[in-house]
């Protein structure tokens, strides 16, 4: 059986980006207490004002973004180009945490769903999902934020119901299935799937198997 924990979305206050750039709420990271410096992954929803600005720096650490609206464009790694490159809305966006990323934003804020992964501790991915089906699998955790909804789903044969502004964090999953049984209309759950990588896998990353 599942280990759940479920929390409202307010329960993560915001606090300031590393760079200080913007806030964002850490909803789950590992290990317990670790700081932005030592964390093997870490969960976070930030917020991204209009204007044009700079990410902040994480080195050794992979990113997987998922941004919640139109209208963000990047530079990666002092682009010369004039004109930035824009970012899919609710689409996965990969990224090493040590690259100059300057982003622009126009129009309205728009929110930024965060995983970080400490290169050769941990692997996983974030996405957005608005329909039933299965949802990803992990062995070390499963978090599932409701931006809109409710929803339904199932985790490793446990039943539960998510209402808007809801976060349900899955420990002990084992890879067993998760799905999303029933959405309401215009529906969002951010999720994201965690795997603490073996002394074995981490060998294999640095190596670059």
């Amino acid at each position: 059986m599942p280990c759940l924990t479920l929390a409202p979305l307010d329960a993560f206050p915001p606090t300031p980006w590393k760079n200080g750039g913007g806030l964002t709420r850490e909803i789950a990271a590992e290990p317990a207490g670790a700081g932005l410096d030592d964390f093997d992954w870490r969960l976070s929803l930030a917020e991204i004002e209009p204007g044009e600005f700079s990410f902040s720096r994480f080195p050794g650490v992979d990113r997987r973004t998922v941004v919640l609206g139109p209208g963000l464009s990047v530079w990666e790694n002092d682009e010369t180009r004039a004109e930035p490159r824009p970012v899919e809305p609710f689409e996965p966006w990969a990224l090493a945490g040590e690259s100059a990323v300057r982003v622009r934003l126009v129009g309205a804020r728009v929110q930024a769903f965060n995983l970080m992964l400490r290169r050769g501790r941990a692997a996983g991915k974030a996405c957005a999902v608005t329909s039933t089906g299965p949802l990803p699998t992990a062995a070390t955790a499963l978090v599932l934020c409701c931006l809109r909804g409710p929803v339904q789903a199932t985790l490793a044969g446990t039943a539960l119901d998510l209402a808007p502004g809801e976060v349900v964090t899955a420990g002990a999953l084992h890879h067993a299935a998760c799905t999303l049984d029933r959405v309401a209309p215009q529906a969002l759950v951010l999720a994201a799937a965690v795997d603490l990588l073996r002394p074995s896998d981490r060998a294999c990353a640095a190596a670059g198997w």
